[in-house]
């Protein structure tokens, strides 16, 4: 025994992973597991402590304490005696929830394995004949298949020692012939075979699958929902697993693989399925640590049936069990992935065998207090020795990553997803519900827009009727030149009635190619007016994008002045009329030309603009938004607002939808919007506004200027994703300001969602929600079947409503492939696919996540990084 205790043995290579991760996170019970057995019954303490100290003695490792040294890792025997603690609690007002707390404290009792015992009992009296009998113990010396070997021995023992007869020999294996039987295995072609199985299985594996979309490192103290499935699941689930020639356990272990795959969308779910990895009979007799997780890669299709995938699971697992011995500690190593979460994210642990005893003539099941540290959600399912009286099933979760209600609620989701899979196994699993009813009403319902009457109105005349409410008040200035509401109604007015005697009229396009400017805003009212949808163009594009718009929108017109007019294209598909608005216009049409008012104005369902999006890389596509899209849209920002109607600031050119709230909101309210770059020398000598929209990009910039060039009331920032630091500096000199995070694609009119931080409200330290849907917008976040997904749970978002486009110009085929059919609406209703990943949170506020695809923002204009890179691989001297 001496040359034991100075030499030790090695470690198993089960001990060393958890040694490992130990070390990564000293100091924490990480690795603490625990387990009770409530004994309804007299019990005989002396004989309980008698046992504990016979059993610990007979079990080798259980005593142990582990050094490194220069042959690794060595377990030696460091405690003759483990702790053993009897705690009386019958005088408490509830003796049951003070076992329960007691328990739970001392599961938070950090063990060093250095030094520390690392296990300890404890008999806890509840009643005069009610008693809990508890084991902590730490993951380095026992796994579950020891723990249930260690226990059913000291019932024997109690039991034969209150019978007062001679208990049987000891039922134990030795830990050498376990060491022995490990340096065999890890030395022969079965290893290897293992090990290029494991490989062959997960080496293309993207990542792990979670729930949350997120990480954190492990937690030892999880949240914890147990439920007992009753006689009627226990029934379906053991039916479903003989029709399909399997063990029920697989049943839970595909539903489970299901319930991620519409959770996620991704087509491929790992699930962590930790194994006893005993194969011999020494491992299979011998309490200490050897179990494994192993991952279980499985392909998953929405059009694949439960069946179907119960098949497949059923042939994977047996496939894993037959390599279950090679550690997921060295596959984690291998392929790079050895942080917290490793392969997969949630755990699925099925244990089939009884957990009962009996101590003397008292039965008590085992119920499982901790299992050791919690990465993300592991589901924990046990049966007694009758499955059919009740299937236990603990989830439990990673406090880091979820609520108790985000846990709740996925227990209750995840049951009522196995009773339809269960109801129907031959239906697909994209069609199955996953969504409680409760849930779905919340997303699809409750948490969407109110719907109002859009009044049948266009902006031109919400504009004039402004104008006569307003007409000397100042509507628009620009490097000193100031027009007032009446000027600017007159202006507009008469270039309208050139506009219609040239050939524009509704359902027509005139392009605009001029300077911001007091003649760009009346030539913006003036095609409005004359029923036609303007179209503008930005001189600084490069010519060949410029020519690609002229050819696809093929305008009627086209309004510039002589300073940009060399510059645009001289040849394109089509013949269009230039109007150069800095010379007299030739034939300008009598005073009583029809215009915006009069027969020839839009309605609302004439389009208004055409703007095309794509920032500067790839094929633009002009998105055409009609007039009533467009009054929803500047009514309800007239309403949410009031800064409005005072000084707006318009700096970005027509060509972004952001002008569209800075310009046509003003000009409807009573404000007045004056035209400057957000610069000092341009703002120099100006009053402060009270109402701007910018980016989140923009937001550096307005710290370098003076505080005057900010607004004093009102900020609205869009067209990119806005994290808090980011708006922190500027709010910490601007506290009384009005913040509103918008979001929302050109696609549906400018906006469709937004964020409001009112004065006071802290800013979050991430990513500022993208907010709540407008009144007459309805938004979906739904997965690759198009089915609503979780509060919490990320999925692409869809937008349905009146401010929708109605399409994109000359592009039928893109259109309908954006534009797809609303399942939660009317004969007829769209909804527009975003292409953007977000999530509901738990009061019904959108969260961003990022992309379906590639594309960024730059300031608000997208890039298509695939075409940026497809230009850039076509150039000489360029390779991948």
């Amino acid at each position: 025994m001496s040359d034991i205790r100075v030499a030790g043995r090695p470690a198993t290579a089960a001990q060393l992973g958890v040694w490992v991760a130990q070390q990564l996170q000293p100091g924490q019970p990480l690795y603490n597991c625990g387990v009770c057995f409530d004994i309804d019954g007299t019990v005989d303490t002396a004989a309980l402590r008698e046992a504990v100290r016979r059993a610990s003695a007979e079990a080798e490792t259980v005593r142990m304490r582990f050094t490194e040294d220069a042959q690794g890792l060595r377990q030696s025997p460091g405690h003759d005696e483990l702790p053993f603690h009897t705690v009386d609690l019958r005088d408490r007002s509830d003796p049951a929830q003070a076992a329960e707390l007691w328990m739970r404290a001392d599961l938070e009792t950090f063990a060093d394995p250095s030094r520390d015992p690392l296990a300890a009992h404890a008999l806890l009296r509840t009643g005069d004949e009610r008693h809990i009998f508890y084991l902590r113990y730490h993951h380095i010396v026992m796994d579950g298949w020891a723990q249930t070997l260690y226990c059913r021995r000291v019932a024997e023992l109690y039991t034969a020692h209150t019978e007062d007869r001679t208990p049987a020999p000891t039922p134990f294996g030795t830990l050498d012939d376990v060491l022995r039987a490990e340096a065999a295995y890890r030395a022969s072609a079965a290893y290897e075979r293992d090990r290029a199985h494991h490989l062959a299985e997960l080496a293309d594996h993207p990542g792990p699958t979670s729930p949350t979309g997120r990480t954190a490192p492990a937690a030892h103290s999880a949240l914890r929902d147990t439920v007992w499935l009753d006689e009627r699941r226990v029934t379906a689930v053991r039916d479903t697993a003989r029709r399909a020639r399997t063990r029920w356990t697989t049943v839970v272990v595909a539903a489970m693989a299901a319930y991620l795959h519409r959770l996620t969308s991704q087509n491929d779910v790992v699930l962590g399925l930790p194994v006893a990895a005993r194969t011999g009979r020494a491992a299979l007799t011998t309490p200490t640590m050897l179990s494994n997780e192993v991952s279980l890669r499985v392909p998953v299709r929405p059009e694949t049936s439960f069946a179907g995938l119960l098949g497949d699971v059923a042939a994977r697992v047996l496939s894993a069990a037959a390599h279950q011995n090679y550690r997921g500690e060295e596959l984690h190593g291998e392929l790079g992935r050895s942080g917290s979460t490793g392969l997969g994210g949630p755990v699925v642990n099925t244990v089939a065998f009884d957990q009962s005893v009996h101590f003397g003539a008292h039965r008590a099941v085992a119920r499982q207090l901790s299992t050791g540290r919690v990465k993300d959600l592991s589901v924990h399912v046990y049966a007694t020795s009758d499955t059919r009286s009740g299937i236990r099933v603990d989830f439990d979760a990673n406090p880091e990553l979820y609520t108790e209600t985000e846990l709740h609620d996925h227990r209750e989701r995840f049951l009522g997803f196995l009773d339809r899979l269960l109801a129907d196994p031959e239906r697909p699993l994209g069609r199955a519900d996953l969504l409680q009813p409760e849930e779905s009403r919340r997303v699809l319902t409750d948490w969407n827009g109110p719907t109002v009457p859009v009044p049948s109105t266009v902006l031109p005349r919400l504009f004039s009727e402004q104008a006569g409410l307003t007409p000397e008040e100042p509507a628009v200035e620009c490097d000193g030149t100031v027009l007032s509401y009446a000027e600017l109604d007159a202006r507009s007015d008469r270039l309208s009635r050139t506009l219609v005697a040239r050939g524009a009229r509704p359902e027509t396009l005139v392009a605009l190619a001029l300077p911001r400017g007091v003649d760009l805003v009346v030539a913006l009212l003036a095609v409005l007016k004359s029923g036609a949808a303007y179209v503008p163009l930005d001189p600084e594009h490069p010519e060949a994008r410029i020519a690609a718009v002229l050819d696809e929108a093929r305008p009627v017109l086209l309004l510039t002045d002589s300073g940009i007019e060399p510059r645009l294209p001289r040849r394109t598909a089509s013949s269009t009329e230039r109007i150069l608005l800095d010379r007299p216009i030739d034939g300008d049409a009598p005073a009583d030309a029809h215009h915006g008012g009069a027969r020839s104005g839009p309605l609302p369902h004439h389009p208004a603009y055409v703007i095309y999006t794509s920032g500067s890389t790839g094929r633009p596509k002009g998105v055409v938004v009609e007039h009533r899209a467009l009054t929803d849209y500047v009514l309800r920002a007239r309403d949410e607002y009031p800064a409005a109607a005072g000084t707006s600031l318009l700096h970005s050119p027509v060509t972004f939808d952001l002008t569209v709230t800075a310009l046509y909101t003003p000009l409807i309210s009573g404000g007045c919007v004056r035209i400057a770059d957000l610069t000092e020398e341009a703002l120099l000598g100006t009053a402060q506004p009270s109402f701007m929209k910018v980016t989140p990009s923009h937001l550096e910039m307005l710290l370098e200027l003076p505080d005057e060039a900010s607004p004093d009331s009102c900020l609205i920032l869009g067209g990119e994703a806005l994290f808090g630091p980011a708006l922190e500096r500027w709010r910490d000199r601007h506290p009384d300001v009005v913040v509103y995070n918008a979001y929302g694609p050109t696609e549906a009119t400018v906006n469709c969602l937004d964020h409001r931080l009112a004065p006071g409200v802290a800013v979050p330290d991430g990513a500022v929600p993208i907010g709540r849907p407008f009144r007459n917008t309805r938004v979906f976040v739904l997965d690759g079947a198009l089915r609503p997904v979780p509060v919490g749970v990320a999925g692409e978002l869809y937008v349905a409503g009146a401010g929708l486009a109605r399409g994109y110009l000359g592009r039928a085929g893109l259109t309908a492939e954006r534009f797809v059919a609303c399942p939660f609406g009317g004969a007829g209703e769209r909804m527009y696919r975003t292409g953007d990943v977000v999530r509901w949170s738990a009061g019904g506020v959108l969260e961003f996540v990022g992309r379906v695809d590639d594309q960024v923002k730059v300031r608000g204009f997208r890039i298509e990084l695939g075409e940026v890179e497809s230009v850039l691989a076509a150039c000489e001297g360029v390779a991948q």
